[in-house]
């Protein structure tokens, strides 16, 4: 008897009507997807025209290279001082780069980030799909003759930690006093 009873209850219930599946509402991949390539360097280059004490403007591209150090992909920021991307804001970054006895940075600038877009189509597997169109920004220094106490270590191109510290990040960062020209690259750890 209960049996039955259940059997007419779920006769009863309506069955809801069947739903069609939207063919055009999503495209099927029809490739394989992206893998990064295993020797790939990460990290981030720099191309700007610097007047120390006054102003930079450039890019600054995070970076995927192969082996050859040819460009896999690009997230590339317009890079502008302090001064020029904010007017009259004060820059909150002290003018305190300095190498490892102390010795003051022939030059240091706060960089602004901004206007970010992706350069070419392998980004993916680096840093997902997108990054963010505001970049932040660094301090970095550059010093004609780097000395802590182990000696003497030639040119370098510094940046500012999070933590206030100045570190030694590009040994063959390449700078014309003459030009402005500045171009390097920092590889990420």
């Amino acid at each position: 008897m209960w049996t039955s009873s259940l059997a007419a209850c779920i006769q009863a219930i309506p069955q809801p009507p069947p739903v069609p599946i939207a063919t055009d509402a999503f495209t099927v991949p029809t490739s394989e997807p992206l893998e990064p390539v295993a020797a790939a360097v990460l990290g981030w280059a720099g191309l700007a025209t610097v007047t120390p004490g006054g102003s930079w403007v450039g890019t600054e591209s995070q970076v995927a290279l192969d082996e050859s150090g040819t460009e896999l992909c690009a997230w590339t920021w317009g890079a502008q001082d302090w001064a020029t991307a904010h007017g009259t804001t004060p820059d909150v970054i002290p003018e305190d780069c300095a190498d490892g006895l102390g010795n003051p940075c022939d030059w240091q600038a706060t960089v602004v980030l901004s206007g970010g877009h992706r350069d070419g189509e392998n980004c993916r597997p680096y840093w997902g799909f997108n990054s963010e169109a505001d970049g932040g920004s660094h301090a970095y220094g550059w010093i004609a003759d780097w000395k802590d106490s182990e000696g003497s270590h030639g040119t370098w191109f510094l940046q500012r930690t999070p933590e206030g510290h100045w570190i030694p990040v590009d040994p063959s960062v390449a700078w014309d006093p003459d030009s402005g020209r500045l171009s390097y690259f920092i590889p990420a750890e």
